[in-house]
């Protein structure tokens, strides 16, 4: 005679049919050309220092130390933190905040001769 199944068991298999039918799935590594799997951040901050390091390993790459056997080295030019005050409270402190951050940076390869532009992101 089969065993009848736990209320926990009928909510494991309901949540990983819901999660599969709406199309979510776990982002697995992803493959990057040859040339970008050693690279150099030149004039970061720590902490973006880390979120790349973080994010090559995942792809099988490396952030090195030094730009002598970089692939292409990022040249940060600006990274800047911001924010705005959407709302207040009675007591006129903010209730809300709007954050920016906006990273200016050009690539370079090897030889240190531009590959891309300045570039501008902020989010």
């Amino acid at each position: 005679m089969s065993k009848p199944l736990s209320l926990r068991q009928v909510f494991l298999v309901t949540l990983m049919l819901l999660l599969t039918a709406c199309g979510y799935h776990l982002r697995g590594s992803y493959a990057l050309p040859e040339r970008l799997k050693q690279m150099y951040l030149q004039g970061e901050s720590l902490a973006l220092r880390e979120q790349f390091r973080l994010a090559l390993r995942t792809a099988s790459g490396q952030l090195l130390s030094a730009p002598n056997n970089a692939g292409v080295i990022v040249h940060i030019i600006n990274e800047e933190n911001s924010q705005q005050v959407l709302s207040l409270n009675e007591r006129g402190r903010s209730n809300e905040l709007e954050l920016y951050y906006r990273l200016n940076y050009e690539i370079l390869d090897a030889k240190q001769k531009r590959v891309s532009a300045c570039a501008s992101s902020r989010n």
